[in-house]
C-alpha cells in the first residue's frame, strides 16, 4: 500500500545546493488535504504574525479555505 507522503525541503537560502533540512508528513495522520496541509504551512510559515491564531476558530475557517470548503461561522 502506497502511503502519500507531504515533503517540504528547505534550502540554503543563498543559491547554492543543498538541502538544510526537510519535513515529512503523512497527511492521513492529521486528517487534512495535502495541499490545505501545505497551504497552511506555507502560510503561517510567510506571516508570522498570524501564527497567533493556530488552534483558533480563525485559523479553522483559514484551513477550510485552504481546502475549498466553506467556511465556518466564528461564534
Amino acid at each position: 500500500m502506497k502511503i502519500p507522503i507531504l515533503r517540504i525541503e528547505r534550502d540554503t537560502g543563498d543559491g547554492t545546493r543543498g538541502i538544510v533540512g526537510e519535513w515529512k508528513i503523512a497527511t492521513f495522520a492529521l486528517d487534512a488535504a495535502p495541499r490545505a496541509t501545505y497551504a497552511a504551512l506555507h502560510y503561517y510559515w510567510t506571516h508570522p504574525s498570524a501564527r497567533s491564531e493556530r488552534g483558533t476558530t480563525v485559523a479553522q475557517q483559514r484551513i477550510d479555505g485552504f481546502a475549498g470548503f466553506a467556511p465556518t461561522t466564528v461564534g
